[in-house]
């Protein structure tokens, strides 16, 4: 009896999974599938106490930086800096690399990914010296929003002491932006294979074109994308199976549906 209770049980919430992925037809819905996406095998480094400090000088980018007079902000992810010439800003968090995350494990190099709104230096730092291309620096300028730089930890290991240091500023930085700078996005994870790119970017253009279609259209476009939404499900089945190849193979499957569905 337990047992047929369990298998129904089981049976009930995925169908109710699907059910909230058939349903992805607004724009907001597709946000959440993108973080549901994310959090996969990635972890928010926004939830980890990101300080921020305004202004330039005295620089910041320092593995052994005076962190005295930053705050932890609420919301990492808020735009500075709005509408001010010349605006600019500090970022840092340090954290322990883990084990893994997520169920899907590669040989992969770790890698910070990281989306600014406007300019940014990044300084990635492992057990207090720089690590990566470029001695531990990586620039980034206009990023679209569907974009990432990665940065990758060289040799890192479980344990490791990792600080990210980012200056941000505004773009233009003359006469100032009217949306000022902010950090997008900034996760871990060993996602470097493209596929993981083709799906994000899959994702925004359907948001992007839900959020912006109006009346029949609207209607017809949550018609085409009705099905290979709820196919993005498969994504996840395949992630709690471990498999990383399996993984993979259905994220560029749910990707090239999604593309074929929104050019018809």
């Amino acid at each position: 009896m337990v047992r047929q209770f369990l298998a129904c049980h089981c049976f009930c919430l995925a169908l109710l999974a699907c059910a909230s992925v058939a349903r992805a037809q607004t724009a907001d819905d597709v946000t959440k599938l993108l973080a549901r996406f994310n959090d996969l095998n990635t972890l928010d480094l926004g939830k980890l106490g990101v300080k921020y400090r305004a202004g330039l000088a005295p620089s910041l980018a320092a593995v052994d930086a005076d962190e005295s007079a930053m705050k932890v902000l609420k919301d990492p992810h808020e735009a500075q800096g709005q509408g001010k010439p010349g605006a600019v800003g500090w970022y840092r968090v340090s954290f322990d690399l883990p084990e893994k995350i997520g169920k899907t494990t590669t040989s992969a190099s770790w890698v910070v990914e990281t989306n600014v709104q406007g300019i940014a230096e990044i300084y990635t730092y492992r057990n207090g010296k720089p690590t990566g291309v470029g001695n531990g620096l990586t620039t980034s300028f206009g990023l679209p929003a569907n974009a990432w730089t990665k940065s990758t930890l060289v040799d890192a290991k479980p344990g490791d002491r990792i600080t990210l240091v980012i200056l941000a500023t505004c773009n233009p930085w003359g006469r100032g932006s009217p949306e000022g700078f902010a950090l997008r996005h900034l996760r871990l994870g060993k996602r470097t294979s493209p596929v993981y790119s083709y799906l994000v970017d899959a994702l925004f253009n359907v948001r992007e074109k839900l959020r912006t279609a109006k009346g029949d259209e609207l209607k017809a476009l949550q018609e085409k994308v009705k099905g290979p939404m709820a196919d993005v499900e498969a994504v996840f089945a395949a992630a709690e199976t471990g498999n990383a190849n399996a993984f993979i193979e259905a994220v560029g499957k749910s990707a090239n549906q999604l593309n074929k569905a929104i050019r018809k």
